[in-house]
């Protein structure tokens, strides 16, 4: 605003009076290419150093080049560090030059001036790239503690899909089936696993709680620690045996792998158990398969009435995405969908 009104002033005085003069243009010109450092830094550089050329060369470059002494510091300020140095390269000399030419000024106090303006700007400068770090600091610490939040948020869903909603699962499908369930020695067992399967609902809920208060207890580990696969699948079978479900099992009787890969086969033989018990709870029959050769391939079937499975459990699900994504991470590959009257899920994985 200032130099626009100078600019203003500038050229009223120049033009009112009735001999303009080429400092007259030179006068009016000098302060539009200061303005113009608001738009283009490196233009407007390059018009004063032309101005103070052309001042020089019409032996009126005195205050011209007293200008690019001033500007020093805006220079070096706005404009990248080539033009700083091209421009500092080009106006000294100007000065030298105007001092040789007896144009009204010393090149001894151009030069201080220069300094005096060239170090502000400086100054100013870095402050401003260090204003420009730490805003892109506090950018990337805002990503990341996003990411962190979100990954935060995923494990919990984790926790809540893999697990609770597993033990929750058996809790219903147990319930429903004592109205149908006359033996007592039958009505007892389907107590006995809601019972169970509530107590464990609870713990697991109580080490959710714990995550969420920063214990920092993971399921993965949790996990590995409390049972292997096979422990896993054999448990699996017998809640599907106590419901009435057929089940084929089929176990290594050994099986070595590193905890990241038995983790996800955890998950997955718990995520396919949950959404059989969900959403073919009437399954004529169910079959595990573990295998283990140069790979590890965890393959789970149901049957199906109408060779169709519901379609809760189509890919698109939360479900088998997550399944699909842990098994991808880990360099396997995984699929899913109907297959011979009824609906298979396998994930083949490397051993380690």
């Amino acid at each position: 605003m200032a130099v626009a009104i100078a600019l203003v002033v500038t050229a009223v005085f120049d033009f009112a009076a009735d001999n303009q003069t080429a400092a007259s243009y030179l006068d009016v010109g000098t302060l539009g290419a200061i303005a113009i450092f608001a738009w283009r830094p490196p233009v407007a550089a390059v018009a004063l150093l032309l101005g103070g050329g052309l001042g020089l060369v019409l032996g009126v470059g005195g205050p011209f080049v007293l200008a690019l002494a001033l500007t020093c510091g805006l220079v070096i300020y706005s404009c990248s560090g080539w033009v700083s140095t091209l421009y500092l390269a080009t106006a000294v000399p100007m000065a030298v030059g105007a001092e040789v030419l007896d144009q009204g000024v010393a090149a001894s106090g151009l030069l201080a001036v220069g300094l005096v303006s060239g170090t502000a700007g400086w100054v100013l400068r870095r402050g401003h790239l260090r204003e420009q770090r730490l805003n892109a600091d506090v950018s990337r610490l805002t990503r990341e503690a996003a990411e962190v939040i979100k990954a935060e948020r995923e494990r919990i869903a984790d926790e809540l899909h893999d697990i609770i909603a597993h033990d929750i699962t058996i809790v219903l499908m147990h319930t429903r089936a004592l109205s149908l369930i006359e033996d007592r020695v039958e009505r007892e067992r389907s107590l006995s696993a809601i019972s169970d399967a509530a107590g464990q609902a609870m713990t697991d809920i109580r080490r959710m709680l714990h995550i969420v208060q920063g214990g920092g207890w993971h399921t993965d580990g949790a996990v590995i620690e409390s049972e292997t696969i096979q422990q896993r699948i054999r448990s699996i079978s017998e809640q599907f045996r106590s419901a009435g479900v057929p089940v084929n099992l089929i176990l290594p009787e050994v099986l070595t792998v590193s905890n990241s890969i038995k983790a996800t086969l955890w998950h997955i033989a718990n995520e396919c158990a949950t959404n059989i018990m969900k959403h073919a709870p009437n399954s004529p029959s169910v079959n595990l398969l573990l295998s283990s050769s140069s790979t590890v391939t965890l393959r789970i079937w149901n049957a199906t009435d109408t060779g169709v499975q519901s379609s809760a459990t189509q890919p698109s699900s939360y479900g088998l995405r997550r399944m699909s994504e842990r098994v991808q991470l880990l360099g396997g590959t995984f699929t899913a969908g109907p297959e011979a009257g009824g609906w298979q899920v396998e994930a083949v994985l490397p051993h380690t």
